[in-house]
């Protein structure tokens, strides 16, 4: 957004393409990693997600499949 006497530029692609380069995770805690940005979950933040769970009913969410 703009600000006080600034005009509002429209974003290009080349724009969204240098912040994606900019600020991507991709190869940060190295080439054998296989969570990503889990590497930032800190042990009290799964305590927190675990709290608000109000229920324990599974739910399956899968399309069904057939087999030929």
């Amino acid at each position: 957004m703009a600000g006080a006497g600034q005009s509002a530029r429209k974003l290009t692609m080349d724009d969204i393409r240098a912040a994606a380069e900019r600020l991507k995770n991709w190869g940060r805690w190295g080439a054998d990693d296989e969570i990503g940005t889990l590497n930032y979950t800190r042990p009290e933040d799964i305590i927190g997600a675990a709290r608000l769970v109000a229920c324990s009913t599974a739910a399956r969410f899968a399309a069904p499949t057939t087999s030929s």
